[in-house]
């Protein structure tokens, strides 16, 4: 993946939240640095890839995710350095 995507560094933080209908909630947010230029970058590509993987790790420990919420792969804006900085 690191190659197919051109991912150099990534960030990652982890939050838990807590929701009256589903109670606590851990989650991931993580950035990923890719040297490919915007264009060359297959979002839907690597959001399912992601997916894929992330879903098999879960499946092995009888757990499972969304595939709507589970993984949500955003291109880099503006807005990265606000998301990054809020943790």
């Amino acid at each position: 993946m690191r190659e197919k995507y051109g991912l150099a560094h990534y960030v990652s933080s982890t939050e838990v939240t807590y929701g009256d209908a589903k109670g606590w909630h851990p989650h991931l947010h993580a950035l990923f640095f890719s040297t490919l230029p915007e264009q060359e970058l297959d979002k839907e590509a690597l959001q399912a890839e992601l997916t894929a993987r992330y879903t098999a790790l879960l499946e092995k420990h009888g757990k499972f995710a969304s595939d709507y919420y589970g993984i949500d792969v955003r291109l880099g804006d503006e807005h990265a350095g606000k998301y990054a900085a809020k943790y």
